[in-house]
């Protein structure tokens, strides 16, 4: 950009610059088109001046420049309107920092505000309310939007009607708005469609809806509308069941029950209908938990017990119907597990046992588990008692529990896991320990068994 001349040999290979000040002949980007230097000193690189060399102190340069126009970033709501009945457009807002001597001279206007539903565009436009601002000094480069008026959500809906089966036709007459709202004073109309004769949920909703404004013209087009649907419920024909068995099971904890109904059947069907119960929404339940036989199981109903054809036109009246029956309860399955157990090589242990299974925890707590014999080893058939010297590495712990006896219960013995881990033992040296060489340029040592004694591990410490 510029050239310093005058400087004495060898300073060129300095490589300095000019410290000034720079204007330039118009704050304007319709004008400017110079930049003067003056006040200049001769500087480094680091800033430092050089008073080596001076210039006249009216001494100027004077270089071409231009002032391009600022930017001014316009940031725009959302470009999806709802219609309102009024005439809009997306809001803006400017997030440009403008220079405070112009801010206040700025005017900002929007223009391409609509009212109906359609697709249209925006543009904020820019004026200067004083001759010192020029709206040439800034560009705006997003200053346009296109955005979409869209249909105002409704939902129609009429009101649900409930009636018990006759055999007659039945509808919904009566709609109104459970979503959204009409602008002002907007109405519709509206007809219904669908009918119901037999039991069961109709749905029926709005049909040929128009939207009308205060003046009587036709504005559907500004809504999105939904016709959501009514209920239509004509009762069911109630019905009873009976014939309903219970299968006998292994004592489990609970009081589940596996309901059998082969033989079940239903009163109160009308003749040439086809109907039958769903097992999967019955439930059975003994009384308790307890083994025993001709124990007593409830029924219980839950609700769409009932299948087949013609399902849609009953209902299950389970007050009225089979609530119980009967069956056994057989014993149960005791597992006998146990605990694992880790030790260190040397080291004494005592086994126990867990018990799983028991109804409730009274019946483990009073439980006695004495008796019980332990041996460890690869299989059952080869191990033998624990003893402090068995060498280190994994065991099966087994139980035997022969002895267990429990009314309603059967013992199975589950094997524990041994883990025997190799002793930490240290070497420490002895007091009277005095390791000595002759100088050899070497730093290896001789040490013999009477320089040092084992000790625990955890005794030694570093020296």
């Amino acid at each position: 950009m510029y050239k310093i001349n005058g400087l004495v040999a060898g300073d060129e290979i300095n490589h300095y610059i000019i410290s000034c000040d720079a204007d330039f002949n118009s704050r304007h980007v319709q004008g400017a088109n110079a930049v003067t230097l003056s006040h200049i000193q001769l500087a480094s690189r680091d800033g430092d001046i050089i008073y080596n060399y001076i210039f006249d102190s009216e001494y100027s340069v004077k270089l071409s420049g231009y002032i391009e126009p600022m930017p001014i970033e316009i940031s725009w709501g959302t470009d999806r309107l709802v219609y309102d009945g009024t005439a809009q457009c997306p809001d803006y807002t400017i997030t440009t920092e403008i220079p405070a001597v112009d801010s206040p001279n700025l005017s900002w206007s929007v223009s391409g505000k609509n009212k109906n539903v359609g697709v249209y565009s925006a543009s904020v436009n820019i004026t200067s309310t004083d001759a010192s601002t020029d709206i040439i000094d800034f560009r705006l480069p997003n200053s346009t939007i296109s955005y979409t008026i869209i249909g105002r959500p409704i939902t129609l809906r009429p009101n649900d009607s409930e009636v018990v089966y006759d055999g007659k036709s039945h509808t919904l007459r009566l709609f109104h708005v459970t979503e959204g709202n009409l602008v002002g004073d907007d109405t519709f109309t509206a007809t219904y469609s669908g009918t119901g004769k037999n039991v069961g949920t109709y749905k029926i909703k709005a049909k040929d809806i128009h939207i009308f404004n205060s003046s009587g013209v036709d504005i559907t087009d500004n809504y999105d509308i939904t016709a959501a649907e009514g209920e239509l419920v004509i009762k069911p024909r109630p019905v009873t069941v009976s014939g309903i068995n219970a299968k006998d099971k292994a004592y489990d904890g609970n009081t589940a029950a596996e309901l059998d109904i082969s033989a079940a059947q239903l009163d109160n069907v009308v003749d040439g209908d086809t109907l039958s119960i769903d097992g999967s929404k019955l439930t059975g339940e003994f009384e308790n938990p307890a083994i025993g036989t001709d124990k007593r199981v409830t029924i219980t109903y839950s609700e769409g017990a009932l299948s087949g054809a013609s399902k849609g036109n009953y209902t299950l009246d389970a007050a009225n119907s089979q609530t119980a029956t009967q069956a056994d309860i057989l014993g149960k399955e005791i597992l006998a597990r146990v605990k694992d157990v880790a030790v260190t090589y040397g080291e004494d242990t005592a086994f126990d046992i867990e018990l799983s299974g028991f109804l409730t925890p009274e019946e483990l707590a009073a439980f006695d588990k004495s008796g019980v014999t332990y041996t460890v080893g690869t299989s059952r058939e080869t191990a033998v008692p624990y003893t402090p010297t068995l060498a280190a590495g994994t065991y099966n712990i087994y139980a035997d529990v022969s002895s267990f006896s429990a009314p309603n219960y059967y013992f199975t013995p589950v094997a524990g896991t041994l883990t025997i881990a190799p002793r930490k033992i240290a070497v420490e040296a002895v007091p009277t320990a005095d390791i000595t060489k002759v100088y050899d340029g070497g730093d290896s040592a001789s040490v013999s068994a009477s320089d040092y004694r084992f000790t625990a591990a955890a005794d030694v410490s570093d020296s």
